[in-house]
């Protein structure tokens, strides 16, 4: 895969997540952005290495946040339900366990 993007534009942590992503044969033109720092690169390449896309949460959400989101994307969770930047990430993350424990209640219930 060869992805083009002026390098000189990211730091050394940016840049070795692209290349990771790259080499892994992810397409990261989805976060590939000079104002995305290294550590939401890394919330968003461990998203597509689990088939979940961050990419359009990445500009608006804090660190927190977006875990919140990410950890949603990968229990199946409809994240629409608490993706708000309003909201604290601990808001996030009492809406996102009450989302699972409903899902996980209606499995056992065998709904």
């Amino acid at each position: 895969m060869t992805t083009k993007f002026d390098m000189t534009l990211f730091d050394e942590i940016q840049l070795s997540i692209i290349e990771d992503c790259i080499a892994a044969g992810f397409n990261p033109s989805g976060f590939v952005k000079p104002e995305i720092d290294g550590f939401k690169m890394q919330l968003a390449y461990h998203a597509l290495r689990n088939g979940n896309d961050l990419s359009s949460y990445l500009q608006n959400y804090t660190h927190e946040q977006l875990e919140q989101i990410r950890v949603g994307l990968r229990s199946n969770i409809d994240v629409s339900q608490y993706a708000d930047p309003n909201l604290t990430a601990e808001v996030m993350h009492k809406k996102r366990m009450s989302l699972e424990f409903a899902i996980g209640k209606r499995r056992s219930d065998g709904k």
